[in-house]
């Protein structure tokens, strides 16, 4: 943890980056090596780092701890850390948290399970004190900044809550399964409305002419779902849905587009 403390985002990267600590301990406990993410270079992960350091001898049968799960897809020719840790032999991985990201999410700690890793976990009271520490990277997969934008979020995660921040002026919007496809929208009874017909915000000149009734609505990709609140409108446009393996697609992930219209 203390060696995640050091990690910076990386020059020119507009969103915050995980900060990672890692390090490989011996059969016999002693410490082989400790590594953190841009140790080497910026935006190296930590797990690269530390493998980099070490001779694949060593590694074999040695255990290794990491504040954060280790990732499942690189850009190639990049290799993924739970490969590199799979490849190396290693016999127990220490993880503190799960990827906040829905393409990573438990996907690392499935993959190290499937290789025959001894995946564990750091004591809730770390766990919690890193997620602390990493807060504005969870931040990025849970809360859109801006009067406009996009974002992917994990609905089944933080409660289905997305929310929608600028300057000062939040909408919580809240989000469960329906599909593949289709998500359900939530909000208090008279705060939320759909559009089934616009598919462009520009379609829609005042938001208030929908009727704001009930507290859920299905909504379908495609179609635009508005929050009300004493502020003004969100407009959500749902671009994508996906619901997971069991029902055919590969994680469970929303992507919306949104625009506020905010009182003057």
């Amino acid at each position: 943890m203390e060696l995640a403390a050091r990690c910076e985002t990386e020059p020119g990267r507009p969103l915050p980056s995980p900060k990672v600590g890692a390090l490989a301990l011996a059969r016999d406990g002693e410490l082989l090596a400790e590594a953190y993410r841009g140790e080497l270079s910026p935006g190296d992960h930590a797990e690269f780092c530390l493998v980099s350091k070490l001779d694949a001898e060593l590694l074999r049968g040695a255990t290794v701890l990491t504040t954060l799960e280790p990732c499942t897809a690189r850009n190639h020719p990049k290799v993924p850390c739970a490969t590199r840790l799979i490849d190396a032999g290693v016999c127990v991985v220490f993880v503190g948290m799960l990827d906040p990201d829905a393409r990573i999410r438990e996907q690392g700690w499935s993959a190290l399970r499937r290789a025959g890793v001894d995946v564990r976990d750091f004591t809730e009271d770390l766990r919690e004190q890193i997620q602390e520490l990493n807060l504005p990277f969870i931040e990025r997969f849970r809360v859109a900044v801006g009067p406009t934008g996009s974002i992917k979020f994990d609905y089944t995660q933080n409660a289905g809550r997305m929310r929608i921040e600028h300057e000062g002026i939040s909408f919580e919007t809240h989000w469960s399964m329906a599909g593949h496809g289709s998500i359900h929208a939530y909000g208090d009874n008279g705060t939320l409305a759909i559009s089934t017909t616009a598919s462009e915000f520009t379609d829609i000149d005042d938001p208030g002419l929908f009727e704001f009734a009930g507290h859920s609505k299905h909504v379908r990709e495609g179609q635009i779902v508005i929050f009300r609140s004493h502020a003004g409108y969100a407009l959500v446009r749902v671009e994508s849905v996906l619901a997971g393996p069991d029902r055919g697609d590969p994680r469970v992930e929303a992507e919306v587009l949104y625009e506020l219209r905010l009182k003057d």
